[in-house]
């Protein structure tokens, strides 16, 4: 506990001075094995680990991080039927890993104007082996409830998966007021001028008790406060630190996340929090060193907007990951990556910034302006749940659609900007079966 009280006290002192010129800088070399960190653009990218440092240098390429951390310890079955794959079996919903320190579950939202429905079995998976549902409350509003997942704890992510220019954020979660042993994950979906409605959407909720795995999350729900901890029952640290954030100015926030820093790459996933949707997203994450403590952190900044592009204090939730949190003896099925060539035809981005469950490499080909369609070799499995967060921009990013085609699965991502019209856009991007 003494350990834990330390790490309160000493990350968020004076960061705010002693990272602006860390966090977001540009690296470049004096030599070998002497890095020299120059203050520049929030854009530029964290450091990769030594031995991809040289190239990285030479070429100039933005490094950047990805994820999230709801993490889903199951296999998701069915039968496609065009992009998002209604399927046919309603025998069992997933195969699960029971994992007694773990309640994960995720849903695809399809039927937006439907007052009550269980999702499609392949896009949606719980824990338990329980049927999730939705519940349509009013135009835009929603709630989620997960069977057996009843905790006021955790995290959620979400994502929007309408075709029409909408933007979704998580409002409140917690157990459900006529059964404590279930969850209610509420949603709320705005279209650009932000009043409620009607959209398709993913969501994911995640409550680890363990250390397994490299992930950690934080919700951060006091936009205008002095730098705090947030609520010990909605952030988690694999190795028991305290996750704290830091305003750094309107709309630009620093989380750290303590005992994170020697695992390179890894993905970042930033969702909006509350009744009103802002256009948060990951600016860049990175190793630091506090000079006066000796401590070590990952340092997320965190950046909000409103949906029309103006800076504003808001609430979000923050989930990280690396390697979707598997470890030795379990492998997580999916994949993440961070799109970071936002004009380029077709690519592959940078191997410490992506993963994928089969060991094979993840491309991204843009098919029209803020369109592109992210492949995902060997995760032929029908179903899954992506979640979508714009890297570095005002804009709002969602997914338009999702199905396995041949050896690989097919996410089709669409970012749009201030006035709702598609524009190119950095995003980080993670899928889970």
């Amino acid at each position: 506990m003494r350990a834990q009280e330390d790490d309160r006290a000493e990350a968020p002192r004076s960061v705010r001075n002693q990272v602006s010129d860390v966090v977001g800088p540009v690296v470049q070399a004096d030599h070998i094995g002497t890095l020299t960190l120059h203050s520049a653009p929030a854009s530029a990218p964290p450091p990769v680990r030594p031995s991809r440092r040289r190239r990285l240098l030479r070429v100039l390429v933005p490094v950047a991080a990805i994820g999230t951390v709801s993490v889903v310890l199951l296999y998701a079955f069915g039968v496609p039927d065009g992009w998002f794959g209604p399927t046919a079996a309603r025998s069992k919903a997933c195969l699960v890993k029971v994992d007694p320190s773990v309640k994960a579950g995720y849903v695809w939202a399809d039927r937006p104007r439907e007052s009550s429905y269980a999702p499609s079995e392949p896009h949606q998976c719980n824990s338990t082996g329980a049927v999730n549902t939705v519940t349509r409350a009013s135009a835009g509003r929603y709630a989620v409830r997960f069977p057996g997942l009843g905790t006021d704890s955790g995290t959620v992510d979400v994502t929007s998966a309408d075709v029409n220019d909408r933007v979704c954020s998580v409002e409140q979660w917690g157990p459900a007021p006529d059964d404590e042993h279930d969850q209610d994950v509420h949603v709320v979906c705005v279209d650009r001028d932000g009043t409620p409605a009607d959209a398709s959407f993913t969501a994911s909720f995640l409550f680890t008790m363990g250390g397994s795995g490299s992930m950690a999350y934080v919700r951060a729900d006091k936009p205008s406060s002095p730098p705090y901890t947030p609520d010990s029952n909605h952030q988690f640290n694999p190795v028991g630190g305290l996750n704290t954030v830091e305003r750094e100015q309107e709309g630009t926030y620093l989380v750290f996340l303590p005992g994170l820093h020697g695992t390179p790459g890894g993905m970042v996933k930033v969702t909006s929090l509350g009744s009103t949707p802002n256009a948060c997203s990951p600016v860049v994450w990175m190793p630091w060193r506090n000079p006066g403590t000796g401590k070590d952190f990952l340092v997320v900044r965190v950046a909000c907007a409103t949906l029309r592009g103006v800076p504003v204090d808001a609430a979000f939730t923050l989930s990280y990951t690396v390697d979707l949190g598997s470890t030795a003896d379990v492998r997580i099925p999916g994949a993440y990556l961070w799109a970071s060539e936002s004009g380029a035809a077709e690519y592959t981005p940078m191997k410490d910034y992506q993963y994928n469950s089969t060991h094979a490499l993840n491309t991204v080909s843009r098919t029209a302006t803020g369109t592109y369609t992210v492949h995902l070799p060997g995760l032929v499995r029908p179903g899954g749940n992506p979640q979508v967060s714009a890297y570095n921009s005002t804009a709002t990013c969602g997914v338009a659609g999702w199905r396995p085609v041949e050896h690989e699965h097919q996410v089709e991502v669409v970012c749009r900007g201030a006035q709702g019209e598609p524009v190119d856009a950095q995003f980080a991007f993670l899928f889970r079966q």
